[in-house]
């Protein structure tokens, strides 16, 4: 219903809160269809079919749902009290050592669009990589780079940071694809081993710098709109 969680809602139900269609509500199991008219204390709740969350991923767990190795998920993060817990799944990947920006959902429309690689969602990571990058990555990038198996769609390359006492190289690399490791593989090309890797933006998403890891949000109205007009 969107509003507090599932234990929140049984509460306030056994308190005589809630009511459907002007009917006091008495069992917490009662199914809600979308054009039920359901109100707290006289104040009309708006049922949500879909959430959106973002989540800001830590290292050491997986972008899944479940794993049958006992290993973290990223649904270990979210509270089992959200709405459609049982429904929400990560949208895409991020490898188990990779951080940052993954958005989670049980909109499943939503999620197949924007995993679709003819609509081109951008994809963009910071990289803390060995070596010195050279300017010359930048073009190299732009027109592809040739992996064993396949050639990258143009991809962008931004240096930010050059530490040569520690003879290492901050990048952003944007891509459109989202292949396994691709990042690192391309990186690895030119021999740029890949230290750190965090996702900042999918789509038109950014990463919330307020979220500290293994934080969560839902999505404001502004990002979903943006999202569902890529």
């Amino acid at each position: 219903m969107g509003f507090g969680s599932r234990r929140e809602v049984k509460l306030e139900i056994k308190k005589g809160r809630v009511r459907v269609n002007e009917v006091l509500v008495k069992d917490s199991s009662r199914a809600i269809q979308a054009a039920d008219r359901v109100t707290v204390d006289g104040e009309v709740v708006n049922y949500a079919e879909f959430q959106y969350y973002v989540l800001n991923k830590p290292a050491g767990y997986l972008s899944a749902t479940e794993d049958k190795h006992g290993q973290l998920t990223v649904m270990d993060l979210l509270t089992p009290e959200l709405p459609h817990y049982a429904d929400l799944a990560p949208v895409g990947r991020l490898d188990q050592d990779t951080t940052g920006l993954l958005l989670i959902t049980n909109d499943g429309q939503l999620a197949h669009h924007l995993l679709q690689p003819k609509f081109h969602v951008t994809k963009t990571y910071r990289a803390r990589v060995s070596g010195i990058v050279d300017d010359e990555l930048i073009h190299l990038f732009e027109v592809g780079v040739k992996l064993s198996d396949f050639t990258t769609q143009p991809a962008g390359l931004e240096i930010v940071e050059r530490n040569q006492s520690a003879n290492e190289s901050e990048v952003l690399v944007t891509i459109a694809e989202g292949k396994y490791h691709q990042v690192k593989r391309m990186l690895g090309v030119f021999n740029h081993d890949v230290v750190d890797l965090q996702r900042v933006a999918f789509g038109p998403l950014q990463l919330d710098e307020s979220l500290e890891e293994g934080e969560y949000r839902a999505l404001t109205a502004d990002e979903l709109a943006a999202l569902k007009h890529v």
